[in-house]
């Protein structure tokens, strides 16, 4: 019985020792504010990628949906298509670009 109670009361120290250590980690403000501002910037690119990728969609549709007597719309459209889908590659690259820079400055517990 004291063997159990001695190995409960050691186990439950070392627990405490083990928390206390997690808590006493010290981050650089500097490299915390670094890294909000990567974040930030990511999700925002996140937003516009999303955006541009549901516009692509959107115009595919109307080309889809466009009558065959209408070819200057089809023509409008598709310029518009070749464009978006330029913008959708540059946000890629942008946001591919950040992550890396992310991953390289150390952010501490950063799931992509």
């Amino acid at each position: 019985m004291k063997w159990v109670l001695l190995t409960l009361i050691l186990s439950l120290n070392s627990w405490a020792q083990n928390e206390s250590l997690t808590q006493d980690i010290i981050t650089d403000p500097n490299t915390s504010r670094r890294c909000k501002e990567l974040l930030v910037s990511r999700s925002k690119q996140q937003k516009m990628r999303n955006r541009l990728s549901d516009l692509m969609q959107r115009n595919q549709n109307l080309l889809k949906e466009n009558p065959d007597n209408k070819k200057t719309i089809e023509k409008k459209l598709l310029s518009l298509n070749r464009k978006i889908r330029n913008e959708l590659y540059l946000s890629t690259l942008k946001l591919s670009g950040l992550e890396e820079k992310i991953i390289r400055s150390g952010c501490p517990g950063i799931r992509l």
